[in-house]
């Protein structure tokens, strides 16, 4: 009786463990087994805010913008004259085809949101001595230019997530100077309209302080000690703030900027990163190199590009 038991429990332990190596085969996704162990990694984000998953651009699909990345980047249109006279411009490889002017630096970045990144460059003589400094945007396919942005000093251009509105906002942040005595700071959102195929910036927070000081003469208490220290004391006579370029109270500015803290969570994987042309190539490099090679740097840094969903 007692072996009767016992095989009748072995047998029933048996068909579980059947069972359990069973359950555990995978499901595609419309629901059929594919025979293989689903891994809990299979299904990890790449990065997770406020609860909601994102999944950015694997490396396989980055090499398939190299192509058209190499061919946008070679064509340069530069200047051609007489005696130091410009009489006009010419494409250094096709004059057919999509160029780009001549720039001191490269990056991509999704302007659109497509989960394909444009080209952003930085053409000669678009920056000042104000910080100032702007970029003009082509889709690196077609080689159409879809608009303009404007940036500046310390400036960091990086997506964050909108916890209010669950969504993406690309969002820039920089400060220009107006000589010595005046400072600007500005947070600032970008757009991009498909109807008419261009993207644009508006000022979201902006502050503009004017600067103004003396200097005070501090005796030393020393007797002894004929020297002085002299102290500049800085003032600000005049200090502006706006909201979506309308000038507003201290106390709204900050409310709305509290609210822009509160609020919005950065992503830094995605902020973007520039290259100098001379960080990534030599200068005796004919421009199909110095194209190959920057497109090589564009795909293989480590900012990351957002699957949309």
């Amino acid at each position: 009786m007692k072996k009767q038991i016992f095989k009748i429990i072995s047998i029933l332990l048996l068909s579980a463990f059947l069972l359990t190596i069973i359950g555990c085969s995978s499901k595609d996704e419309n629901g059929d087994d594919s025979g293989e162990a689903v891994t809990p990694q299979a299904y990890l984000a790449d990065c997770t805010v406020n609860g909601r998953d994102f999944f950015f651009v694997d490396y396989a699909a980055k090499t398939e913008w190299k192509a058209p990345l190499t061919k946008l980047l070679s064509n340069i249109l530069v200047p051609y004259g007489e005696h130091g006279e410009i009489l006009g411009y010419e494409a250094t490889i096709d004059s057919n085809a999509p160029t780009i002017p001549q720039c001191y630096r490269c990056g991509l970045l999704d302007v659109t949101m497509d989960g394909v990144p444009e080209l952003l460059v930085h053409p000669f003589g678009y920056f000042g001595s104000s910080g100032t400094a702007t970029y003009f945007v082509y889709n690196i396919y077609s080689g159409q230019k879809l608009g303009e942005i404007d940036s500046g000093n310390s400036q960091s251009l990086c997506f964050y997530y909108d916890t209010e509105n669950e969504r993406l906002d690309l969002i820039g942040q920089y400060w220009l100077r107006g000589g010595w005595p005046w400072r600007g700071r500005y947070i600032t959102k970008f757009y991009y309209d498909e109807a008419i195929m261009e993207c644009y910036c508006i000022e979201y927070l902006h502050t503009e302080h004017d600067i103004d000081g003396e200097k005070t003469d501090i005796v030393d208490e020393d007797p002894n000690d004929m020297f002085y220290t002299a102290t500049w004391v800085e003032t600000y006579p005049n200090t502006k703030y706006y909201v979506y370029s309308s000038e507003v109270y201290l106390d709204d500015y900050y409310a709305e900027y509290d609210k822009f803290v509160r609020n919005y969570i950065r992503i830094p994987e995605t902020e973007l990163i520039l290259f100098d042309w001379d960080e990534v190539s030599d200068e005796e490099d004919s421009y199909a190199v110095k194209g190959e090679k920057m497109a090589e740097a564009l795909i293989t840094s480590t900012q990351e590009f957002i699957l949309p969903r």
